[in-house]
């Protein structure tokens, strides 16, 4: 186990850390290790993040790094048909 910060929510985190799912590469707190699970089955991001914030595992900085996220998904997708 060991401390760490999250790159895709900035948070401070404690434990072992999850391995995104976007690259196979980068280490992420686990509750985003959950919330991408949750977005990748197919889950809305509002509802996972809801969730996530009942239990306590997410954070409004959270929702700041799905917004830039989000952001960036949706810039890659104008040019799609």
């Amino acid at each position: 186990m060991r401390d760490g910060v999250c790159p895709r929510c900035m948070a401070d985190y404690q434990g072992h850390p999850a391995l995104s799912r976007l690259d196979n590469r980068t280490e992420i707190c686990p509750a985003c290790g959950v919330a991408e699970a949750l977005e990748i089955a197919g889950y809305n991001t509002a509802l996972v993040n809801g969730l996530l914030a009942e239990s306590g595992e997410y954070s409004e900085s959270d929702e700041v790094a799905d917004a830039q996220r989000d952001s960036r998904d949706t810039g890659s997708q104008h040019g799609a048909p």
